[in-house]
């Protein structure tokens, strides 16, 4: 295996986009290939759409990891809760989270929920299914 690959799968990559310029047989082979290989999901896209370009009804977070994509200017970006949209996305990915992380989170979504704001909160879990409980805590947290 390449090692630009290995690396995307040692970092813990969830949905991996394949972009094509066209869809065949062998670009699909090799997305199911690399979805098998990585255990991650992947997107296949045979061409590339512009954020502009997108229906504006769409929620879209983005999840750049690399720094080099730090200023980039889209409506959301995963885990940051500034911004004009109409929602967030937290994408929680380092268990485990003890009371007190959880009701600092909690104490920064509030806010948020309060100015009809929606939150979407995403707890991975992979070495030990924590993620339901971590997700049932933030629920009677907010309420």
């Amino acid at each position: 295996m390449p090692l630009a690959r290995q690396a995307l799968h040692d970092s813990g990559e969830d949905i991996h986009a394949a972009l094509w310029p066209t869809v065949h047989d062998r670009h699909q082979l090799a997305s199911r290939h690399y979805a098998f290989e990585g255990r991650c999901f992947v997107l296949a896209a045979g061409s590339v759409m512009r954020a502009a370009s997108l229906p504006p009804e769409l929620e879209v977070a983005y999840d750049f990891r690399h720094e080099s994509w730090a200023g980039a200017d889209v409506r959301v970006h995963v885990n940051s809760l500034d911004g004009e949209a109409p929602f967030r996305y937290l994408r929680l990915r380092d268990p485990p989270y003890d009371d007190d992380t959880l009701e600092a989170l909690a104490d920064r979504i509030r806010p948020l929920l309060g100015g009809g704001i929606r939150v979407y909160a995403y707890f991975k879990h992979e070495d030990e299914p924590s993620a339901p409980q971590y997700a049932q805590q933030l629920l009677e947290l907010l309420r």
